[in-house]
């Protein structure tokens, strides 16, 4: 870039305006670029259109609403501030609808399941040596960044997840998540977002009683009762059970109760 720019400047103001415009479309796939692996790593999406939109939140930041916001409070003392108020909440108005119709156009966020604890580290180390190492030496950004590619090509995700107090599970199957309780619920959201889906589902196959509910995936019967009658009988006839009760010694195979979920918390399992 710092070889163009006394190029373009030459050029009077076609060609600073045409340095500009470079400028604004270099800094917003510098900033997607940056953000993505933190963007994948806590929130398993990413904005597909960040850099577009950059191109019209920066000169918008950078030109109305930080020069008048600067203004409005150098000028508070003598009671001169309520224009260069109103012109900047005109502009964050304007950047709120802005990514309000970014955010609403198609693709516009792409959703992943969670990578691996060494994602973020691996791709902070590979952008690292991409953007301060010189020569032959930048070139080892190139393994490390392919490297930190291969969970978002091929994600690897528990075939069920079970709630940290036995009282909730959530499948899933062929791309879908499916829970056990309400889809719209605090955790079956935060599952949904873990998982790379933009939303969960009832589990189809849920049948539920005053003593518990059971359901049927990857092949085998689940059971979740709530009252011990349930869980005895839950213990001769599921393959798994989930639970908030104590499970008795006499109960075996894959079980899950209070016990198991005080030492362990939230739990994920594969068939």
């Amino acid at each position: 870039g710092s070889r163009w720019r006394p190029w373009c400047h030459a050029r009077g103001l076609p060609g600073r305006l045409a340095w500009y415009a470079f400028s604004l479309v270099a800094t917003g796939l510098l900033v997607v670029v940056v953000t993505a692996p933190v963007a994948l790593n806590h929130f398993q999406s990413l904005a597909m259109y960040g850099a577009l939109a950059n191109m019209a939140a920066i000169p918008l930041t950078g030109v109305v609403i930080m020069p008048f916001l600067l203004g409005a409070m150098l000028l508070w003392p003598v009671d001169l501030h309520r224009p260069f108020l109103t012109v900047a909440a005109d502009g964050i108005e304007a950047l709120n609808h802005l990514a309000a119709h970014v955010a609403a156009l198609p693709g516009a966020v792409w959703r992943l399941p969670a990578p691996p604890s060494w994602f973020l580290p691996l791709a902070v180390c590979a952008m690292g040596a991409a953007f301060f190492l010189r020569g032959p030496a930048r070139l080892a950004a190139l393994p490390l960044a392919l490297a930190s590619l291969l969970p978002l090509a091929r994600p690897s995700m528990p075939d069920m997840v079970l709630a940290p107090d036995g009282r909730q599970a959530g499948v899933y199957e062929n791309g879908v998540l499916r829970v056990s309780g309400r889809p719209g619920s605090f955790l079956a959201r935060a599952w949904a977002t873990r998982f790379g889906a933009s939303h969960a589902l009832p589990l189809e196959s849920l049948l539920c009683d005053p003593g518990g509910c059971t359901f049927r995936a990857g092949g085998r019967t689940v059971a979740m009762p709530v009252l011990y009658e349930a869980l005895a009988e839950d213990c001769r006839r599921a393959d798994i059970v989930v639970t908030p009760l104590r499970i008795p010694a006499g109960c075996a195979g894959k079980r899950f109760g209070a016990a198991h979920f005080e030492r362990e918390g939230a739990t994920a399992l594969d068939f």
